[in-house]
C-alpha cells in the first residue's frame, strides 16, 4: 500500500508550539498541503512575502502559477517522487536534502501502482494504524530507486 500521512486540522500556532516544543504530540507535524496552499491556507502570511521573485519569474518565463508552504522539523520526509512542474525551494531555517535525478533516469525507478492506504491515530492505545483510503479504486504511483 501507498501510505499517505493523517489529516490534522489545527491552527497555526497551535502548531508552532509543537515545532518549538511547548506542546508535545505523538507523531510528527509536517505542514504538506499543496494545490497552492500558501494562497488559501495562510493568508495572514501574504504580506510578509513578495508574490514572486524578478529573477525566478525570468528564469521560470512567468510567474509562479501555485505557492505551497511546507513547515516541518528534522523528523519530516518526502518520499522519492516527481513533480510535474518547475519548482523552486526555499529553506527558511535548518537544512532540507535533496536528492535530483536527471529524467534519463526514470525508467530506471521501478514505478508502480499502490493501492492507497492514511495513517489514522488510535487514542486506545496510543499508536497509528492505517486505513484503507476511500477512494479504493484509485491506485497511487510510487518511485522506488
Amino acid at each position: 500500500k501507498f501510505v499517505m500521512p493523517e489529516r490534522r486540522h489545527m491552527k497555526l500556532g497551535e502548531f508552532l508550539d509543537v515545532m518549538e516544543g511547548v506542546t508535545r504530540i505523538k507523531g510528527n507535524l509536517y505542514v504538506s498541503q499543496q494545490n497552492s496552499n500558501f494562497i488559501s491556507e495562510f493568508a495572514a502570511l501574504h504580506g510578509d512575502v513578495e508574490p514572486h521573485l524578478a529573477w525566478a519569474t525570468e528564469a521560470f518565463g512567468c510567474r509562479p502559477e501555485v505557492t505551497n508552504i511546507w513547515i516541518g522539523d528534522a523528523k519530516a520526509f518526502s518520499s522519492c517522487h516527481k513533480d510535474h512542474y518547475e519548482n523552486m525551494y526555499v529553506v527558511v531555517a535548518g537544512e532540507k536534502h535533496f536528492t535530483l535525478l536527471p529524467p534519463t533516469d526514470y525508467p530506471f525507478l521501478y514505478e508502480q501502482r499502490f493501492p492507497p492506504a492514511r495513517f489514522k491515530h488510535r487514542r486506545q492505545p496510543r499508536t497509528f494504524r492505517h486505513t484503507t483510503h476511500p477512494f479504493r479504486h484509485r491506485t497511487s504511483r510510487a518511485l522506488g530507486v
